[in-house]
């Protein structure tokens, strides 16, 4: 533990894995002050597939889409 923890996520189950890493794009969207709709998440995650650092990315591409809108929507993912 003086070097790290080690945090084994192998034997994550599909589903909870998506309800994770759609948690953490919720709080990454509420950490830059935005909203992220839950079907906007989901649609994410369809399109792009459950790489963390491929969502992260396309998460602050949407942010910097939507400017000053406090809500991030599914048809703004869309486009």
């Amino acid at each position: 533990e003086k070097a790290g923890v080690v945090l084994d996520l192998c034997d994550e189950k599909p589903w909870d894995k998506q309800k994770r890493l759609a948690a953490q794009l919720l709080d990454r969207a509420s950490q830059a002050g935005k909203r992220l709709d839950p079907e906007a998440a989901a649609y994410l995650h369809e399109q792009i597939g459950s790489d963390p650092a491929l969502l992260d990315a396309e998460l602050e591409k949407l942010i910097c889409f939507v400017g000053e809108s406090p809500n991030i929507k599914k048809e703004d993912a869309a486009k």
